[in-house]
């Protein structure tokens, strides 16, 4: 009887240590990793220009979503979508 109670009180101590690692579960990626814009409602990001400045400057806040960092440097460049922007201005201001 005591040798099995020693068996058994072993085995839930190795298993016991052996669960310990929850690290490693952060190992691996766990989502798809994205890189997204932040926006305002209806995803547009409002902002207002001058007409006066040569070149206006803005700002928008860039995220990057996944579960571990990134591992290298990533790169954003904006380019206008004139039929979208057309297609937002027809329905929002005529």
């Amino acid at each position: 009887m005591k040798l099995s109670l020693k068996i058994f009180i072993a085995c839930i101590v190795v298993f016991g240590f052996s669960g310990c690692n929850t690290d490693s579960i952060y190992q691996e990626e766990q989502y798809k990793t994205l890189v997204y814009l932040l926006s305002g409602s209806d995803n547009v990001f409002a902002t207002s220009y001058t007409l006066n400045e040569d070149e206006p400057v803005r700002y928008v806040s860039i995220g990057c979503g996944g579960s571990n960092s990134n591992e290298q440097d990533i790169t954003v460049t904006l380019e206008p979508y004139t039929e979208m922007l057309d297609k937002y201005n027809s329905l929002n201001y005529n």
